[in-house]
C-alpha cells in the first residue's frame, strides 16, 4: 500500500537567520547556494569555495529589531574546507578552522555580543588559510546564524 506522506518540507532551525538568505559580496573565488537535504537548516547554506588568502565574502543581513545581541554560527566542517576568520559589522573578528575528515555541521560556535542594527549588518569572512591536513579548496560555508537578545 502506497500512502501519501505530503509534500518534503526541510526542517528549520527556530529564529534562525539562513546563510542562504544573504545577499553576498565577493572577492575572490565563488559564492553561491547549496543545497544537500538533511544536513543545514532548510536544506541549504551559503557556499564560498577558492577564496584566495586575505579575500573577503561579505553577507548581509537584517533582524528582527536593534539591539545588544550575543551571535551564534553553525558553519559547514569538510576536508577541503579552510580556516577562516569572522567578524561581525565592525568588530576585530575570531579565527576558525573548519576542516574536518567528514562532511558535516558544527555545533553553534558563539561568536560573540555585538550592537546589531535592524537592517544592512555584515558578516565578514576572511580567509586565513587551511588546516595542513585539508585539500587546498579553502571553503566556507553558512548554515545560518541565530540571535539571542542580551540583557
Amino acid at each position: 500500500v502506497w500512502r501519501d506522506i505530503g509534500a518534503y518540507v526541510p526542517k528549520k532551525v527556530a529564529g534562525a537567520i539562513e546563510g542562504e538568505d544573504m545577499k553576498q559580496e565577493t572577492a575572490s573565488g565563488r559564492a553561491e547556494v547549496q543545497a544537500i537535504e538533511e544536513i543545514w537548516s532548510g536544506d541549504k547554506q551559503m557556499w564560498w569555495m577558492d577564496g584566495a588568502v586575505g579575500e573577503k565574502l561579505t553577507l548581509t543581513f537584517d533582524a528582527p529589531q536593534a539591539g545588544s545581541y550575543r551571535v551564534f554560527g553553525r558553519f559547514t566542517e569538510a576536508r577541503d574546507y579552510g580556516r577562516h576568520a569572522i567578524a561581525i559589522n565592525d568588530s576585530a573578528g575570531s579565527e576558525h578552522d573548519f576542516h574536518k575528515a567528514r562532511l558535516g555541521v558544527t555545533g553553534e560556535i558563539d561568536l560573540g555580543v555585538h550592537a546589531i542594527r535592524d537592517k544592512a549588518n555584515k558578516i565578514v569572512v576572511e580567509c586565513r588559510g587551511k588546516n595542513a591536513a585539508a585539500l587546498d579548496r579553502r571553503m566556507f560555508g553558512l548554515d545560518y546564524i541565530r540571535l539571542e537578545p542580551v540583557k
